[in-house]
């Protein structure tokens, strides 16, 4: 009953009122929890990118090697193994948010932690 859509705008269907795409498909064929993307995730490269080229919040050394998306695949993957699927994943969620705004590291950036919403039917 737990689904997890791990790709770039994977859950984007879920901004529209009428119930088509990835999460609404997958929540008609039985899913209770789906995880997915509201927008396109950034890649390790680019989020390198985006430290070394000093546009990130701070300008402290970053955490790579970069594993950033495989460290979201692993959460997501922790969370739906959780009793509450939610509570799980805003925890981690939290964690990023408060280590983003510790250290401006773009391995923390908003830009994949709060790409992920779950969809409960």
């Amino acid at each position: 009953a737990r689904v997890a859509l791990i790709a770039c705008g994977s859950g984007r269907d879920a901004t529209f009122a009428d119930p088509t795409g990835l999460v609404s498909a997958v929540a008609m064929r039985g899913a209770r929890w789906v995880t997915s993307a509201r927008w396109s995730l950034p890649t390790d490269v680019g989020l390198e990118w985006l430290q070394a080229s000093g546009l990130s919040a701070s300008a402290t050394e970053s955490s790579a090697p970069f594993s950033t998306f495989a460290s979201m695949v692993a959460a997501v993957n922790d969370a739906q193994e959780q009793a509450d699927p939610v509570a799980a994943l805003g925890a981690w969620q939290r964690g990023q948010a408060d280590l983003w705004e510790r250290t401006g590291d773009a391995a923390h950036s908003p830009l994949i932690w709060g790409a992920l919403t779950t969809t409960v039917s």
